[in-house]
């Protein structure tokens, strides 16, 4: 059996190794793999999550979280747990990490990296689909996927966010299961991960339990303020999508 210190020993080690995965490697190869397992750790956080959630009379029913669904299960959890959130920001960072993670998940090779760091662009090759084109010969049909450095880095950072979030909805549901509405909320504000406009500044602001409480729905507007909202939520994105000549397979 492991003493104290050896347990904390390891759980630090842990805690460190999952820090290091959301700090953008400069190796552009290291960066995708970065996306790919952070998109991973995401999912499993929900699932688990939910899976704590439904106890252990429910625990059979829960299913793996579905990548399309992802941000909408996440506003679900928070309206079970009536946390205010900003439910549409939650929708556009599952669904931008999306996009950047489907298509590298169906990676087949790398192509050819261009560009001088930290604004590289990755070109590589996925299967579109296959199609029969006679009675005899069928294809296999590719495409190159083009994605910037700036992109990976943003999936990245939307990941984070969204598992923090995650986190942090079960920290203020037990805030609220425990406080009255017109308490002050215990230590503070500053580490919460979204933020609305009305709340005033997050560095000075001051709020109530009941800030935090979603009195109908969980919101729908993405009202977060731009300095607690991440970068890639206002940025503009261009994947381009070339298809390859089809192949006799």
């Amino acid at each position: 059996m492991s003493s104290p210190d050896e347990t904390r020993t390891h759980f630090k080690r842990i805690q460190r190794f999952e820090k290091e995965a959301f700090i953008p490697s400069r190796t552009i190869e290291r960066l995708i793999l970065q996306v790919l397992g952070g998109w991973s750790n995401l999912v499993e956080t929900v699932r688990w999550q939910r899976f704590h959630i439904a106890g252990v009379e429910k625990k059979d029913e829960i299913v793996h979280p579905n990548a399309d669904q992802l941000g909408k299960l996440l506003k679900n959890i928070a309206r079970d747990s009536h946390v205010r959130v900003p439910g549409s920001d939650f929708k556009a960072a599952a669904t931008m990490i999306r996009g950047v993670r489907n298509d590298l998940a169906h990676m087949l090779y790398l192509q050819e990296v261009a560009g001088a760091a930290p604004h590289r662009t990755v070109t590589y090759v996925r299967v579109e689909n296959l199609e029969f084109r006679d009675d005899v010969w069928s294809a296999q049909n590719r495409r190159e996927v083009t994605v910037t450095e700036d992109q990976l880095r943003d999936a990245l950072d939307a990941t984070q966010w969204l598992i923090r979030c995650s986190k942090w909805i079960s920290r203020v549901g037990q805030i609220l299961d425990e406080y009255p509405d017109d308490a002050e909320v215990p230590g503070g504000v500053g580490l919460l991960p979204w933020w609305f406009n009305e709340w005033g500044d997050q560095r000075t602001a001051v709020l109530t339990v009941g800030d935090l409480r979603a009195t109908k729905s969980v919101d729908k507007q993405p009202a977060v303020s731009r300095r607690a909202r991440p970068s890639w939520i206002v940025a503009k994105y261009l994947w381009v999508r070339d298809r390859l000549p089809c192949g006799r397979q």
